[in-house]
């Protein structure tokens, strides 16, 4: 019995069944040559049952002389392959059908064997000297079948005997009488009506105490057969396969070819196009959304790129650059002839040319971060286009100092044309003056940017046109470190110096528009500070106090305005918080504020009361009011 074999029977075995039943011979080693040539062969695995036929065997165990045993995934060879333990594992999986019951083997025989030995020192034998030794330690094999077959003779003879006392040799009655049914040494014992015993075969298997068990017997009679379970649940059967008992057909058939199709085989060309195109699809809206917010990043810092200007970009102002850009404040407004120095670098703005044009750089003291809805609006601001508003240029970040950069007005502010120029200013030109400053403050106020919170003399700059725009605006979160001097204060409204001087409101830069207004009439300094006893922190002090005879500003106009004064009206309640404020609407300026105004948004004040008297059919009113 080779192993080649082995494997070839097996090869054939394995086209048509799962079932092994083999008979071996006991000693030789056949059996655990057949269970490791499977085994390699890859024909012992859960599908497969092996069943050893040994009626008179035990079937996990060979016997030695003198009682002994060894059982048979051991092995005999010396030396060892080595293999015991992987022997002994699949064993486990092992049926043997006996005509032993297993565990009779290892109690009630064992007990049998040991009385025969005992006993063979008795009469007639007596055989003491030549029975010593291992050889003789226990009872033959078939001990127990001798015991049971003479134990029914003797059952048989007695009940013969006492119905026939000379009936010794009658085997008709013997047979008549030897239709007995009991427990013998070698298991249960029935005898059948022709004298012979009836078979039972137990279905022994290896338990994981290495000791052999019973899980079932068959009783044979005749041509029937009956089956007897000797456990309560099945799965002890199978407990090395997980307590379940194999297909009697696997799955696929014995060959492998009666496989089901399963979903994967049977539509996989579909599932690797489905798979594909899935992938593909992912990948383009991966790949999609990538390049766009890679392009909405590029198209953001492309537009940050706008407002956020490099200081190597800027270029200082040559002497003759700043003759050229700067405009003389003749007393003549529509004379053409100018000739000015131009504007030196101060505290709060510096002078560049920036692609071959002039402009003015606000100095900021801090150095900060824009977030996102800071640059969104810088950009929405160098978009902004009207004609009564500066541009907006940018910021210079990478400056030795922050600066805010904005389109240079040749004439300078305001503030400047009022401190230094010697023009003779008509009704007419202080109206379109005022009106252009109302027009750029409504545009703001109409705007995203809601109001200004800034406004001065100062941030109203003219162009060599003598248009007049609003500047220095949409930069709160720069202009909330700068440091504010108390002359810079007052323009401020009265209940923002109350609060806080970073706040702001509509109603706060309509009263400063109107501390403007004051000014070009009176062509003086804000409240005509360079004429007064206080200073400028004594004017701030007196105005957040308010009260009944707050503190208002002089309308003494200057000698080189033309403006005919009809009335003067100072009121009480002057710049109270609560005071019902003259309203700005698309760049004009109500003529009552108890009258409501074409196109009006909202209530501000102004703080002073002035009618100017521009002709017979039209007055200009600034109006405060109760």
């Amino acid at each position: 019995m080779t192993t080649s074999g082995i494997k070839a029977v097996l090869d054939n075995v394995a086209k048509r069944a799962r079932i092994v039943v083999t008979c071996l011979a006991e000693g030789y080693g056949y059996k655990r040559a057949l269970i490791l040539t499977a085994i390699d062969a890859g024909y012992f695995n859960d599908e497969y049952v092996y069943i050893f036929a040994d009626p008179n065997a035990n079937g996990f165990f060979v016997p030695l002389p003198g009682g002994g045993r060894r059982p048979v995934w051991v092995d005999p060879k010396t030396p060892s392959d080595g293999r015991d333990n992987e022997a002994l594992q699949a064993f486990l999986k092992v049926m043997a059908v006996s005509s032993n019951r297993a565990d009779a083997t290892n109690g009630t025989y064992a007990n049998f064997s040991g009385e025969v030995v005992s006993r063979m020192r008795d009469p007639p034998f007596m055989c003491t000297t030549a029975c010593q030794g291992d050889k003789f330690s226990a009872a033959s094999q078939y001990a127990g079948q001798l015991h049971d077959a003479f134990y029914a003779y003797a059952k048989s003879l007695n009940a013969t005997l006492s119905k026939d006392a000379n009936a010794v040799g009658n085997g008709t009655a013997l047979l008549e009488n030897i239709l007995l049914d009991f427990e013998g040494a070698s298991g249960h014992v029935v005898i059948g009506e022709n004298g012979t015993r009836n078979p039972t075969f137990y279905i022994n298997g290896l338990a994981s105490n290495e000791e052999a068990m019973s899980f079932a017997y068959v009783f044979v009679s005749g041509i029937n057969a009956t089956y007897s379970a000797l456990y309560r649940d099945e799965s002890r059967i199978w407990s090395s396969r997980g307590g379940i008992r194999p297909a009697a057909v696997p799955k696929c058939g014995f060959e492998g070819k009666q496989c089901p199709p399963d979903f994967v085989s049977t539509y996989l060309l579909w599932i690797i196009i489905g798979g594909a195109v899935l992938v593909i699809c992912i990948l383009g809206c991966v790949a999609g959304i990538i390049v766009t917010i890679l392009n909405k990043r590029a198209e953001m810092a492309r537009l940050n790129e706008l407002w956020q200007i490099p200081f190597t970009s800027l270029a200082v102002l040559a002497n003759k650059d700043k003759s050229m850009s700067h405009r003389s404040l003749q007393s003549n407004v529509a004379s053409n002839k100018f000739s000015m120095d131009g504007r030196s670098e101060s505290r709060n703005y510096a002078f560049f040319l920036y692609q071959k044009e002039p402009v003015a750089a606000m100095k900021h003291e801090i150095r900060i971060n824009f977030d996102s809805r800071e640059a969104a609006a810088f950009r929405m601001m160098r978009q902004i286009e009207n004609e009564n508003v500066n541009r907006f240029i940018g910021i210079c970040i990478d400056g030795p100092q922050m600066m805010s950069i904005w389109r240079n007005c040749s004439r300078g502010s305001i503030n400047d044309v009022i401190m230094k120029g010697a023009l003779m200013m008509d009704n007419f030109f202080v109206v379109s003056l005022l009106k252009d400053i109302a027009s750029g403050i409504s545009y703001i106020h109409h705007s995203f940017l809601v109001c200004h919170g800034y406004i001065t003399s100062k941030c109203c700059v003219v162009n060599d046109r003598w248009q007049v725009k609003v500047s220095d605006y949409g930069i709160d979160k720069l202009r909330i470190a700068d440091k504010r001097t108390h002359r810079d204060l007052l323009w401020t409204a009265p209940e923002i110096l109350r609060t806080s001087i970073s706040g702001k409101s509509q109603e706060g830069d309509v009263y400063s528009f109107g501390i403007v207004c004051a000014q070009v009439v009176t062509r003086s300094s804000p409240w005509d500070l360079d004429n007064r006893k206080e200073d400028p922190e004594e004017l701030i002090y007196m105005v957040k106090k308010g009260g009944h005879n707050a503190l208002r500003p002089p309308l003494d106009v200057h000698e080189n305005n033309d403006v005919n004064l009809a009335l003067v009206e100072f009121q009480s309640t002057f710049l109270k918080f609560n005071i019902e404020r003259a309203e700005i609407s698309k760049g004009s300026i109500c003529r009552n504020p108890r009258l409501k105004c074409e196109g009006e948004v909202g209530k501000n004040r102004l703080p002073v009361d002035l009618t100017i008297e521009l002709s017979s059919s039209r007055k200009f009113i600034l109006n405060a009011g109760d």
